[in-house]
């Protein structure tokens, strides 16, 4: 059984409301804590149509048996994964997902996407094709690679010496933070994805941490300047203001300090964890269950410790397709460690643009000091500034990571080529990934940058534009309203 065509989702009580029928949320497969009244907004309630709902229901089914790439092949894309070995020995899964009606090796460029945090490559393409940037991207003729960062439930192994891999434990952990992936992981996933194609360009995505990420590696490494042709950055938290949500900014600003005061046994436990590591785990293992057992319970607890800043990032806002919960929980989170979340958290003090390194001054626990990691006392600081490729940063009104302030001070700071802001009530700082909304709101936005910078490198990359328009007349448009899900 599936649901009606006019739903209006409670949340935690167990029970999906359709006019004055009532029907057990266990029924659909979805998890009573991540569904939610939808907001009345022009007298309109989020509408899910039955067939989606049976169509979600088995592409989770498949994700969860078959792993990505059957849900990937499901939405007629050509779906590949490889490993790649940073030169610190972590062992990365890079995704790949092509378009084959209209992949072209010599005219497809290649995409690189870099996550943020607790996500993966998945949050890129859990959607439907005509809804998920990666599938997009390749409908529009490009060639596109998702990196998974150390870490993350993809990339959690090493490489010895003698070329064996192992899970990556117990100090290794502190190699996990973002510094490194800025480091290492980049140029590795670079390299790789140039030598793979055979391209000398690449255009680069990233959201939330990476962000940093990225702009971490480009104004360090210029060597990779005139490979770049263009980078957009969905919600570049490169600054950490005052106007980060109410809760995100009590979590941040409580962590590393925490963290830095913690005993040794207490620090390795803490920073050396795997933090929501898989939604297989967390989810159907902790919190799916806690809300079955006890709705009501369930209820008052999400809104207490997520208030409103946090409620709208857990996907509990109108811009998720409540439709798909089901695959939501196959592919989320993706995992992060608590080094990773520490490195994070100690920025939030930074008052000037300058983000540092770790300082490992003041986690002597980690037993790592600045003279063995960096050859000098303080650690050096990132030249996000100094980044030298083309660029457009995407910032939503309603983000409760990075507020309109702050991106005004990055704007001012980094100087994009372009910039574009969603102003909408509702839409925050997950909804670049998930929302059923972003193809409209984002994604073209991000299609056209890309599309420019080739338009104008040759003409034969300008004429094969005219056979991406011919094959994307006979996909399915994306819904950009509410009426769209009628």
């Amino acid at each position: 059984m599936c649901l009606p065509s006019v739903v209006v989702l409670d949340p935690c009580f167990g029970s999906i409301l359709s006019w004055d029928l009532q029907y057990n949320l266990k029924e659909f497969g979805l998890s009573p804590m991540i569904s939610h009244r939808i907001p009345h907004q022009a007298g309109l309630s989020l509408l899910i149509s039955p067939t989606r709902c049976r169509k979600a229901l088995q592409e989770a089914k498949a994700i969860s048996k078959d792993g990505l790439g059957a849900f990937a092949s499901s939405q007629g894309m050509a779906f590949d994964e490889y490993s790649v070995v940073t030169s610190d020995r972590w062992k990365l899964k890079i995704h790949r997902v092509r378009s084959p009606d209209v992949y072209n090796s010599t005219l497809s460029t290649p995409v690189l996407i870099s996550h943020g945090l607790t996500c993966s490559s998945a949050d890129f393409m859990m959607n439907p094709r005509s809804e998920s940037l990666a599938f997009i991207l390749a409908d529009n003729g490009f060639d596109v690679f998702l990196v998974n960062h150390r870490g993350n439930q993809f990339s959690y192994e090493k490489v010895s010496k003698s070329g064996l891999a192992y899970p990556a434990k117990g100090e290794d952990i502190y190699e996990s933070a973002w510094q490194f992936m800025s480091q290492y992981d980049i140029p590795a996933a670079l390299d790789f994805i140039l030598k793979e194609t055979g391209h000398d360009k690449i255009h680069l995505v990233a959201h939330s941490q990476g962000n940093p990420v990225i702009l971490g590696f480009l104004g360090s490494d210029h060597s990779y300047d005139d490979k770049v042709g263009h980078f957009a950055a969905l919600s570049p938290v490169v600054i950490l203001g005052d106007d980060l949500g109410p809760t995100v900014k009590l979590f941040l600003r409580a962590f590393a300090p925490i963290v830095e005061k913690l005993p040794t046994f207490l620090f390795k436990i803490v920073t050396q964890a795997r933090i929501l590591t898989s939604a297989q785990t967390f989810g159907n293992r902790f919190i799916y269950p806690f809300c079955d057992f006890l709705p009501g319970v369930c209820q008052l607890t999400v809104n207490w410790i997520l208030q409103r800043d946090l409620i709208d990032f857990f996907t509990l806002s109108p811009e998720f397709d409540k439709g798909r919960t089901t695959v939501l929980k196959a592919v989320w989170p993706g995992g992060v460690t608590g080094m990773n979340t520490y490195e994070l958290s100690s920025q939030i003090y930074m008052k000037q643009e300058a983000w540092t390194r770790i300082d490992y001054r003041k986690i002597p626990q980690s037993g790592i000091t600045n003279q063995e990691m960096y050859n000098r006392e303080d650690p050096p600081e990132f030249k996000f500034d100094e980044a030298r490729v083309n660029s457009s940063y995407i910032f939503a009104k309603n983000d409760v990571f990075l507020g309109l302030k702050s991106a005004q001070r990055i704007v001012d700071w980094l100087k994009p080529m372009n910039q574009l802001i969603v102003d909408e009530e509702r839409f925050s700082h997950v909804d670049f990934l998930w929302s059923w909304r972003a193809a409209c709101l984002v994604y073209n936005f991000v299609v056209e940058q890309f599309v420019e910078s080739d338009v104008a490198r040759s003409a034969p990359h300008a004429q094969y534009r005219r056979v991406v328009a011919e094959h994307l007349k006979s996909l399915e448009s994306p819904r950009c309203s509410y009426m769209d899900s009628l």
